[in-house]
């Protein structure tokens, strides 16, 4: 674009010159005409204008457009938008409406989204008056403390978890209540934020309590909802040695059978007698919910005692006069396994002389630690691990006699005990030894299949 010294004192020669419609040439000023007159009205002095340009029509103003801001939000907490109606407002002037906030357009509504407007509005007295009176029905101190007591009941809540668990296991465990206090120490130390507090025997055994409660309202809910029912009853001895009833509960749930435990009850007499009223005794402790608990019984169960399932004076002969004669007795079915391969076995000289063999060797280690000792001298010299026998008499069940059959025909186990009692019999000096000895060595030569199966 071309400029000339004229273009910085003449702000707009454009403006000087004539329409070519209305004026000659000789109506135009010159430029010194124009410079000469300091005082000269023009009424393009102070607009500006470009040397050598045709001339433009002139602008309409336009006003411009504003737009709500989404930072307003943030800086503006009382500020609301309403995105349908394209409009904001205060929600305390809404809320305390025109009475205390006045003709404002921030209680109906406003579109006038200028920065000045908003903080214009921050400021009012009104706007001041109705923040306050909102702000006092909700204070913030009370809301403070009730979060802070949330938090809090949240961390007691998860310590009263894990001491409820360590409480749960020392019963479970048959552990002593004074073990109590170790335990939370240990967990404590284990990384656990654990407090000291109930950490004794005496909240131990109230935390018990609380257990035992809960899972018996528990039991009597599920046995009060039950359509029908059968239980099963068998002899069993606490930690004290006392003689008690053990009762279970096998009901339907989601289709399917489900076992539940009903009581564990002493027993004041071991007759029939004694044994029904003790398993109605743990039924009445689950209290009246389950008062009805004979109209649901279909069947019972237990081991092939007479006192249990004789039909003129058992338990089960007992319950059908009570109840009813629908009431089916079975037999538990483990016992008549148990019954069946004893049978079995006692028609069988070879199984005797088995179960003597296993009896005589752990009777001898079992009673004289130093044979024992002896006995893992050799092991360690043939590089076995030799265990501690096990016994077979005085229980009637498989499981025990597999496990010593087991322990005695371990890979090296066998050879260990046949040289050892092999030795005891010729060089032991207590009688009752030598003589236990003598007859397990008998018994390696009369059943020549067991050294066949070791060596």
């Amino acid at each position: 674009m071309k400029r000339t010294i004229e273009s910085f004192f003449v702000k707009n020669v454009n403006k000087l010159r004539p329409d070519p419609n209305e004026c000659s040439d000789t109506d135009l000023p010159s430029t010194s005409q124009v410079m000469s007159g300091p005082n000269q009205e023009t009424a393009s002095a102070n607009e500006p204008h470009t040397i050598n340009s045709e001339p433009q029509p002139a602008e309409i103003k336009r006003r411009k457009v504003y737009a709500f801001r989404r930072e307003w939000l943030d800086q503006f907490p009382w500020l609301r938008y309403d995105k349908s109606g394209n409009e904001m407002h205060c929600i305390y002037c809404k809320e305390c409406g025109k009475t205390m906030a006045g003709n404002s357009a921030f209680v109906t509504g406003s579109n006038t989204f200028r920065i000045e407007t908003l903080k214009k509005h921050n400021a009012s007295m009104k706007h001041i008056t109705c923040r306050d009176k909102c702000t006092a029905t909700v204070s913030p101190l009370p809301a403070a403390f009730q979060r802070q007591e949330a938090a809090n009941r949240t961390s007691d809540e998860a310590e009263m978890m894990i001491k409820f668990n360590i409480a749960y296991n020392i019963a479970k465990e048959e552990l002593p209540f004074t073990k109590f206090k170790s335990e939370i120490i240990l967990h404590k130390k284990n990384g656990l934020n654990v407090n000291p507090t109930y950490s004794n025997d005496v909240m131990c055994a109230q935390f018990i309590g609380v257990i035992a409660d809960t899972l018996k309202k528990n039991t009597s809910v599920q046995i009060a909802n039950s359509a029908y029912m059968a239980f099963l009853i068998d002899g069993d001895t606490d930690i004290a040695k006392k003689e008690c009833v053990i009762v279970y509960g096998r009901i339907l749930q989601r289709g399917g059978p489900v076992n539940i435990l009903i009581g564990h009850i002493e027993v004041q007499h071991a007759h029939a007698q004694g044994i029904y009223a003790a398993s109605k005794k743990a039924f009445a402790v689950l209290g009246d919910q389950c008062s009805n608990w004979l109209e649901k019984i279909i069947a019972l169960g237990a081991d092939g005692a007479a006192v249990n399932l004789g039909y003129k004076g058992g338990v089960i002969a007992l319950l059908q006069q009570e109840a009813g004669d629908h009431i089916v007795p079975f037999h538990c079915m483990p016992h008549r396994l148990e019954l069946a391969m004893l049978s079995v076995q006692r028609d069988n000289q070879m199984m005797g002389q088995l179960y003597d063999l296993l009896h005589l060797i752990w009777k001898t280690y079992h009673f004289s630690p130093k044979s024992m000792r002896e006995l893992r001298v050799i092991g360690a010299d043939l590089g076995v691990n030799v265990l501690m026998p096990s016994g077979v008499k005085g229980t009637r069940w498989l499981p025990h006699v597999s496990r010593a059959l087991e322990t005695f025909l371990k890979p090296g186990q066998f050879t260990a005990v046949y040289y050892h009692m092999d030795h005891l019999a010729g060089s032991s000096a207590n009688a009752d030894i030598a003589g236990r000895a003598t007859k397990a060595s008998a018994f390696f030569q009369d059943i020549p299949f067991i050294r066949a199966t070791c060596y």
